[in-house]
């Protein structure tokens, strides 16, 4: 439907994240004045291997490894175990994380009222 209204690309990757020019885009074109956008990089630590992967797993309601069959499972997180310990250092494994916060506000009626509709969201 958004490809109809000619708000998004016909070649659009829903698969990937959204960056700063995206959705200032998105947003102009849904109407939006685009009061700011902001991206904000989070870092975080996982004290070891098996601690990130649980992380992982909880964090995906279930669905991590979900297509992996049950007798292959074990040994695929071990693997993932392995790959993360290559990547462990003294602070931790790091991970990080990129929040985009959006600021746009829309006149919710074409006339002279300010009626206006404010987003503040997280992406």
């Amino acid at each position: 439907m958004l490809k109809r209204a000619r708000i998004i690309d016909e070649g659009a990757d829903f698969s990937a994240p959204v960056n700063k020019v995206e959705l200032h885009s998105l947003l102009r074109k849904s109407g939006f004045r685009v009061i700011e956008i902001k991206l904000k990089k989070d870092l975080w630590y996982f004290e070891t291997p098996v601690k990130c992967l649980e992380y992982v797993e909880a964090s995906s309601v279930g669905n991590f490894l979900g297509n992996v069959p049950v007798s292959v499972r074990e040994k695929v997180q071990a693997e993932i175990v392995a790959e993360l310990t290559k990547c462990q250092t003294s602070k931790g494994i790091e991970s990080i994380y990129h929040d985009l916060f959006a600021f746009a506000e829309k006149s919710l009626d074409n006339s002279s009222k300010k009626h206006y509709q404010v987003i503040c969201a997280l992406f």
